[in-house]
């Protein structure tokens, strides 16, 4: 119960996301002006009002942090070396490479942690959300340096300036809204100081639309219709986002002394599907969005059995 409890709404939400796309209820131009509330406003106040008052102690964050890192790291190599034997061109593979190791930690992980603790759950934790933010907090530009850096090795040479799309990779960093708020509240946190009760009412309410909306957003860019060739490159680098990821992070997890609740948030980060964002980068940096699209649809599929069996062993 406690399973389905915690993951009905999300798949609720990216449902019901998906059929008012597909019927017309609001066009691309509403999807993209959602993604845009969610990502600048919506998500910048959780991050913020969940860091600020956090009181988990950072070096706990720092240990998941650290185990995020060495898996992304490996499948990056995985991705690579499976990639070179299905013999992708440069723009495929460096598609393939990113949609195997970029995970939808925000619009999915943390919806799919905060949910799990909700008054419903078993064991719920009021520390546990707070860790979740910071684990992911300094991972998240660092997943867009990669992305960006994985794509431009598979242009072909001349076909792209790469000094300026290294400025716009540095640029994006820098003004990452999720990035600014986390630092500032982790900046808050170090303060030792209580956040007014104006301020923290206020951004609560406007965090508290992000999750729902963010759900929203990822089932409106979902479409079955772009679906189409590159199965075996999709079916591969979806296994090694949604199967192979969770099983290192399982098997890394001694060398960080992650257990319990820890283990947990770790598991379902790398269980989560490819980040819609992931196509638009695609899209930009002229890598093959197709296939990147393919690898979301996919890997959004497929990801609820594995967040499934995770939320039933840790509750087992």
């Amino acid at each position: 119960m406690h399973i389905i409890n915690t993951l009905t709404p999300i798949i609720v939400l990216v449902v019901l996301g998906a059929i008012l796309r597909v019927t017309g209820f609001y066009d691309s131009a509403f999807c993209r002006e959602l993604n845009r509330l969610v990502y600048w406003v919506g998500v910048p106040c959780l991050l913020f009002t969940k860091t600020a008052q956090s009181t988990v102690p950072l070096d706990t964050a720092i240990r998941l942090f650290l185990c995020l890192v060495l898996v992304t790291f490996i499948l990056v190599l995985l991705g690579y070396s499976s990639g070179w034997l299905l013999r992708l061109p440069g723009p495929s593979l460096g598609a393939y490479v990113q949609g195997a190791f970029r995970g939808n930690y925000v619009y999915v992980g943390l919806p799919v942690i905060l949910y799990a603790l909700s008054p419903m759950s078993h064991n719920p934790d009021p520390h546990t959300a707070s860790l979740a933010v910071l684990a992911i907090a300094p991972l998240i530009p660092a997943s867009n340096v990669v992305a960006v850096v994985v794509l431009l090795l598979g242009q072909p040479r001349g076909a792209a300036s790469w000094n300026r799309y290294l400025r716009r990779v540095v640029k994006s960093v820098i003004s990452n809204p999720l990035l600014i708020a986390c630092v500032a509240g982790l900046s808050y946190l170090l303060t030792g100081w209580e956040l007014p009760a104006v301020v923290e009412r206020s951004c609560s309410l406007i965090g508290q639309m992000a999750l729902p909306l963010a759900l929203l957003s990822t089932g409106a860019s979902l479409s079955f219709s772009s679906l189409r060739g590159g199965k075996a490159a999709t079916a591969t680098a979806s296994l090694l986002k949604v199967v192979a990821a969770p099983l290192l992070g399982l098997l890394l997890a001694p060398l960080f002394d992650l257990h319990g609740q820890e283990l947990v948030i770790v598991l379902i980060y790398l269980a989560c599907p490819t980040a819609v964002v992931s196509f638009v980068m695609a899209e930009q940096l002229k890598a093959d969005h197709v296939l990147t699209g393919n690898i979301i649809l996919v890997t959004t599929i497929l990801a609820m059995p594995g967040l499934a069996l995770i939320l039933l062993l840790s509750s087992g």
